[in-house]
């Protein structure tokens, strides 16, 4: 049956019964009421205490930080002349304080070569012959020579050709010629006949290209003029940055101008660490340059060229950066000991502890001094947690709240006496009596008499200034005996006490939480109990209904019956 409003009952004896029986359970759901607003206190008193053990937690680390020897070692590293050298701490302590003189000779450079200049980006960089051929079948030679093609480190490969040979009759020569094969009988070079504006020549060129090979093509020494006039290879050269990577070789076909040749080396030259370029130089005549130029600075970053030349036999490119053997290196002079370094930047193997940045030349002093930022940060980073989680405790534990979030835990007495804890607690002093600094007190904090915590920073940075070997040992104790803890061991300890799984405030939400289950069991039982009560209520008061209803309805024939007597006797008077 249903435990709302029964409307249906009382209709036939038109009392309430429906409204009484409402009004008499509500009064009989008070206590279950009681009982649920007391679980929702208990509910919000158990996410408070936990959010309690939070903040405390936070405390605890802050504590332990204090406790330990490396937030004392904090360190500043200055610079007297930063546009020579800068300088930062590898790590936030620990770096032995001193003066360091610096001296900087040289700064690490890259290794660039440059070319003369060119009218465009597409001028030719390696001009194809100019023969008066215009077909294969011209014929190209007057009379019967020989000749040796040498192919890559050390391959002679011999050439034999009768007088009125054709163009093409030393193409096939070359292409078919018993030197030309290697160990698996395929083609070294092939020659090809390239027909070009300026007339028809051969071209030779590798049969199977392969950048980490010298395949170098090249018409030896006693090559007839004749053969040179209208046979020319590629032109294969090696470029090499640093000693430890392997060299890198590249050919050019002839007619390729120098923007062919900067996309060419590009295409494999950022993998190895440089870049080539087409610069605009400016001047009115040829203002463009080819430059090469590595990625990083140093000798392990100089790059090494052969073979690139022109038809004369003159370099194409020229050492600017490096020249003549001079280091690219960076050079420094360190309290008297000179070093060489590759880079300009994070030099971190000179100075313990230290990164350099050289800037420029010249002389400078880099200083290493102590630095109590940090630890004045660790020290208000406890301070402020203690006195915040103080303000927490006193406004959960007032006893005349002024606002909804006040006084929660105004009855939880182990929390209530957790302030008076806090404050045995930050009332510590050292326990050796000639210590400088003695108790936090003596660095700025204070307690007034309604349990109130302040704390003074402006007498914290001055007693850190003063006294900042004072200062650690009140934290640290005496760091030679393992029984002489410091504030910072004891603070953390106590608080890690406080905070574990046997502390006051775990103990306290557990209680809570076994309190919250006896009340859910209690209220699910006294829901039912008084359910079932209604239920049978509900079914005397429809009894009741129908009762009332019965007499009702004998009440309304009795009165008929009476009536219709007295208006019988009525009628016979008249």
């Amino acid at each position: 049956m249903s435990l709302g409003t029964i409307s249906s009952i009382g209709m036939g004896s038109n009392l309430n019964l429906g409204n009484m029986l409402d009004d008499l359970k509500e009064i009989d759901k008070k206590p279950i009421k009681r009982q649920e607003e007391n679980r929702t206190k208990l509910q919000a008193q158990a996410r408070t205490i936990d959010s309690l053990n939070a903040q405390l937690m936070g405390v605890r680390s802050a504590a332990f930080s204090l406790s330990l020897g490396s937030s004392y070692l904090g360190r500043s590293v200055s610079s007297g002349t930063p546009d020579v050298v800068t300088a930062r701490a590898q790590t936030s302590s620990g770096i032995a304080t001193g003066n360091h003189n610096i001296e900087v000779n040289r700064l690490a450079r890259r290794s660039a070569w440059q070319s003369q200049g060119f009218e465009s980006a597409s001028s030719t960089a390696y001009p194809a012959l100019s023969t008066g051929f215009s077909s294969p079948s011209d014929t190209a030679l007057q009379e019967s020579v020989s000749f040796t093609i040498g192919f890559g480190e050390d391959t002679p490969i011999n050439i034999s050709l009768n007088a009125g040979a054709s163009l093409k009759d030393v193409a096939d020569a070359i292409n078919s010629a018993e030197d030309n094969k290697n160990a698996n009988g395929k083609p070294l070079i092939r020659a090809s006949i390239a027909q070009e504006e300026h007339g028809t020549y051969i071209r030779l060129h590798a049969a199977e290209p392969d950048e980490t090979q010298n395949q170098q093509i090249l018409l030896t020494e006693g090559t007839p003029d004749a053969i040179k006039s209208f046979v020319q290879p590629d032109l294969t050269f090696r470029y090499k940055v640093g000693l430890e990577n392997d060299p890198v070789y590249v050919s050019l076909q002839p007619g390729s101008t120098y923007q062919q040749m900067v996309d060419t080396i590009n295409s494999k030259g950022e993998a190895y660490g440089m870049q080539a370029a087409i610069i605009y130089e400016g001047n009115t005549e040829n203002p463009y340059r080819m430059t090469l130029t590595s990625t990083d600075t140093g000798e392990a970053n100089r790059i090494q060229i052969e073979g690139l030349m022109n038809a004369n036999g003159e370099h194409l490119l020229e050492e600017m950066q490096g020249k003549d053997g001079e280091s690219l290196n960076a050079s420094l002079t360190v309290n008297g000991i000179s070093y060489q370094r590759n880079r300009n930047e994070d030099i971190s193997d000179v100075i313990p502890g230290l990164s350099l940045d050289l800037t420029g030349e010249g002389r400078s002093a880099v200083s290493i001094r102590p630095d109590h930022e940090d630890l004045k940060d660790d020290i208000l980073n406890f301070i402020n947690g203690i006195i915040e989680f103080s303000d927490t405790v006193r406004r959960h534990t007032t006893r005349e709240p002024e606002e909804e979030d006040q006084g929660l835990l105004n009855d939880v007495g182990s929390v209530r006496n957790i302030n008076q804890q806090l404050i045995s607690m930050l009332s510590q002093t050292s326990d050796d009596s000639g210590d400088t600094i003695s108790s936090l007190f003596d660095m700025g904090l204070s307690i007034d008499r309604t349990g109130k915590i302040s704390f003074d920073e402006a007498k914290l940075d001055k007693v850190l200034s003063e006294d900042p070997d004072g200062v650690k040992k009140f934290f640290l104790g005496n760091t030679e005996d393992e029984d002489a803890k410091g504030f910072a061991a004891k603070t953390s300890e106590r608080l890690t006490q406080m905070t574990s799984d046997t502390g006051v405030f775990t103990l306290e939400k557990n209680s809570m939480e076994d309190r919250i289950k006896r009340l859910d069991t209690s209220i699910e039982n006294s829901k039912a109990r008084l359910d079932r009560k209604y239920e049978i209520m509900a079914l005397q008061f429809i009894e009741l209904d129908r009762a009332i209803n019965a007499l009702n309805n004998q009440a309304d024939f009795m009165t008929s019956m009476f009536d219709s007597f007295n208006n019988a006797a009525s009628n016979k008077k008249k």
